[in-house]
This record gives structure tokens, C-alpha cells and sequence, in this order.
């Protein structure tokens, strides 16, 4: 490696289980305290409201947040409590009397993705449920569950600095509009739910402070989110980058229909350091794009649709965890035929209703692979998006495998690839493309 050395900065470490909700800090950016360890305690600065259809709202005049740290860790885990304060009580829907919001051990689960200024930070939530487990929302005689779903948002992360006098805290907004999917278990006489079943238009919006203290003495401790990112990076710039792939790359979707790449490259370029890499796809072989079922030919057309992979935390000596983004041009979509024209689905970066889908794919890992001179450093990238890709049935014509058309989830798509770095191509005298010397490629800490 030439004398570099990658450190292990940051580990994720052993947890406080404490209850109900989950704060996970993306290992880029760690949540630190002055001493350990810190006791968390937080408290609502705006109301929590969740919103279901026609706007009817769900929210309490408190809600209440604790936790402990032992450690800079990219997971916090805070307990949540929401409930009346005073004379003043938990509404819902609009109703008179009480009403309850129960976490019943559900966890939300937020995830610090990118810096968008200093002291500011954007991310996503997950809610995550034991088995057999729903946040439970009633009033009256309605009743809505929430249970699991993943990768709602967007989420702010905020490091609030008071100076000198006082100690640093820092804020999470969930800012989830739209997007919470719930399902009306209960509709009875006086309650004004459109029946029961389950809708995917609510939301969720709040303000939290967390402020740290030592659990022993008391005495207040500055908290704050450290940037802390791991970079893809290069020997020289700008990098080329050429991906090849290391065995089959495997689209699987209804039904486990699995669509098999026989050779997919990926492309992009590297203007510096970065921790969101764009990487351009293409699937093929030589008699057609991918096979279905071992069988059936089909073609996987990218459309101008990219991945960007974003560096996580490291998790072992040269060794990083990530998550991918789908982003096409707009109007764009991956398309993929199966057999025949008639039959077809298409993967976007959003829906008809312009709500951004296939963000946050993962996992995604990056591991270094240090070379002998005279050959160059590389980086081994897998996708593991098991269950993951939402996607849509466009055509479902005569002898085509897909259910029927429409909107649907669940996608898996599992490969590895070996990316490399080179100067920029340039062009010989014919005007064929020349490859550029190599350049070492690596993820630092």
C-alpha cells in the first residue's frame, strides 16, 4: 500500500437496550459526547404528530427520550414515551376524551446519510417492530396500527452549539410526509376513519433536543454529531473508474423470478475524494443482456439510470459498510423485458407521484484490496439489496411470468464487482478509446 495504513477510527460497539426507539447514527457521522459514559435525555421542542388521511392527526402534549452512550457510536438508542401533560391530554382524530399513542417496543431507526452544511445532516427512517408488534394509535372507537417499513424521510440532524456557558445538544426532525404506510384495524360507531384497511399517505413530523449528562454526578456533557467520513480515494486525479463484476449479478423479483446477468461494467469518474461514488451499469453478454429462468432471454436496459454508493462506517480493517441510491434522468427508468416486448417491469428512483423510491439499497460493502507494486491498489464492491427494489409490472402479455401489472415491492438484486482506477482515456489516431495508466484505489478512513 506504498506506507498508507487504514485505520480503524470509529467501531460500532455494544448498545444500551432501552426500550422504544432506535437513533442510529450512520458510522460517518458518530454521535460523541465530552466524557463517557453520557446519559441521553430528550424531550419534544415541536409537537410529534402523525397525520393519516384527509389530515386528522394523531399527537401528545409530551413526549419524552432516554438513552446512554458508553462510546462515539454510530447507534444510539433512546426509549420513547409519549403521554398527557397536566390537564392536558393525548387527541386523535379529531375526537373528544383520551387517546393513547403505544409504542408497544417498536423502534424508529434514523440514519444520518450526508452532510448538508456544518452542523447540519440529512438521513432516513426505519421503523422496526418485534414480532407480532405495532405502534398502536386509539381513540374513541378507531384504532390505526403502524408496523415495520424501512427507509422513510427525509430525516435533519442538527449539532446545536451554545458556546461556552452552556453545553452543546444536539436535534432530530423527522420530516416523513406522505410516505408512512398504517393500516385502520378499528372503525366503529362515531369514529370518522373511511372504513378500515391499510393506506400509505400518512406522515410523521417532530422536533427532539437531546442533551448529555454524566450518569453518576449529574454534570452536564457537550453531545455532538462528528463528521467523521470515509472517502473513496485515488492515487492520483482525476480517476477513471471501471468496474468489472466477480461471478453472476442476480435480479430477483415476484415469485423469486430471477433475471441473471452474465456480465455487467460499471463506469464513472473521480474527481477527488468522495463519499457518494456515481457509477454508470451496463448488463450483457455475448448472445443477449441477461437470461430468465435459465430459459428465457431478456435485456436490462439502464436508460441513463446510475447508482451512487455512499461509504458508511468502516467495519474491520479495510472494510466499509454503505448504502446505494437509484438516481435516473427524469422520466427515466431501468427497463427490463422478459422473452418478448409484451412483457416488461421498470425499476425508477420514484413513483407516479414523484415519492422517492430505491434510495438507501443495502447493504453495500467496499473492501480494500492492497496490490503489490507494480500493480494498483482496487476495491471489491458487493450489492446485497435482498427484498429491497420496488418496482413496477409495465406489461404482462401472453406467456409472460409477471402477476398481472401495477405497482410492487419486495426486489432483491445481489452481485459483486472489482472497481479500479485509471488516468482518463484518451483517443488514438483511428479514434479508438486508449485506457489511461492505472492510479491506486482505495476507501480511507
Amino acid at each position: 500500500m506504498n506506507g498508507r495504513a487504514v485505520a480503524f477510527i470509529y467501531a460500532i460497539l455494544g448498545s444500551f437496550a432501552i426500550g422504544a426507539v432506535f437513533v442510529q447514527i450512520a458510522g460517518a457521522h458518530p454521535l460523541t459526547a465530552e466524557s463517557y459514559p453520557a446519559r441521553l435525555l430528550g424531550a419534544q421542542t415541536t409537537q410529534h404528530v402523525f397525520t393519516i388521511e384527509g389530515g386528522m392527526t394523531a399527537k401528545c402534549p409530551a413526549a419524552e427520550f432516554a438513552g446512554e452512550i458508553t462510546a462515539a457510536t454510530g447507534k444510539v438508542e433512546l426509549s420513547a414515551e409519549y403521554h398527557g401533560s397536566g390537564e392536558s391530554k393525548c387527541s386523535a382524530f379529531g375526537l373528544g376524551g383520551t387517546a393513547s399513542i403505544s409504542m408497544n417496543g417498536c423502534a424508529y431507526l434514523l440514519r444520518p446519510q450526508e452532510e448538508l452544511k456544518e452542523n447540519e445532516f440529512q438521513g432516513l427512517m426505519d421503523i422496526a417492530c418485534p414480532e407480532g408488534q405495532k405502534i398502536v394509535i386509539t381513540s374513541g372507537t378507531c384504532e390505526v396500527q403502524i408496523g415495520s417499513q424501512e427507509r422513510l424521510g427525509p430525516v435533519k440532524y442538527l449539532n446545536d452549539p451554545s458556546g461556552e456557558a452552556h453545553k452543546d445538544t444536539v436535534t432530530f426532525k423527522p420530516e416523513v410526509k406522505g410516505t408512512l404506510r398504517y393500516n385502520k384495524s378499528k372503525d366503529g360507531s362515531g369514529c370518522p376513519l373511511n372504513g378500515t384497511g391499510e393506506k400509505t399517505d400518512g406522515s410523521y413530523e417532530g422536533n427532539t433536543s437531546l442533551a448529555g449528562s454524566n450518569p453518576a454526578t449529574k454534570a452536564p456533557l457537550d453531545l455532538a454529531f462528528a463528521v467523521v467520513t470515509p472517502a473513496l480515494e485515488a492515487g492520483a486525479y482525476p480517476t477513471e473508474l471501471v468496474g468489472q463484476q466477480v461471478g453472476e449479478h442476480v435480479f430477483t423479483f415476484e415469485a423469486g423470478l430471477p433475471m441473471e446477468c452474465p456480465e455487467a461494467i460499471f463506469s464513472g469518474e473521480l474527481p477527488g475524494p468522495s463519499t457518494g461514488i456515481p457509477l454508470g451499469a451496463e448488463y450483457k453478454s455475448s448472445t443477449n443482456v441477461c437470461h430468465v429462468t435459465k430459459s428465457s432471454a431478456g435485456t436490462l436496459t439502464m436508460n441513463g439510470c446510475r447508482y451512487r454508493l455512499h461509504v458508511g462506517a468502516e467495519t474491520g480493517e479495510g472494510k466499509f459498510s454503505g448504502e446505494a441510491d437509484l438516481d435516473c434522468p427524469a422520466g427515466a427508468a431501468i427497463v427490463i423485458t422478459i422473452a418478448t416486448s409484451s412483457c416488461e417491469l421498470q425499476i425508477g428512483d420514484q413513483t407516479a407521484a414523484g415519492v422517492p423510491i430505491n434510495q438507501g439499497l443495502g447493504p453495500v460493502t467496499f473492501v480494500n484490496e492492497p496490490k503489490a507494486e507494480p500493480e494498483k491498489d482496487q476495491v471489491k464492491i458487493s450489492f446485497e439489496f435482498i427484498e429491497e427494489i420496488s418496482y413496477e409490472n409495465k406489461k404482462d402479455g401472453f406467456g409472460c411470468p409477471l402477476s398481472g401489472t401495477g405497482p410492487r415491492s419486495g426486489g432483491s438484486y445481489v452481485g459483486t464487482f472489482t472497481l479500479r482506477g485509471y488516468a482518463p482515456a484518451t483517443k488514438g489516431e483511428k479514434g479508438e478509446k486508449i485506457t489511461g495508466e492505472p492510479h491506486d484505489l482505495y476507501v480511507a478512513p
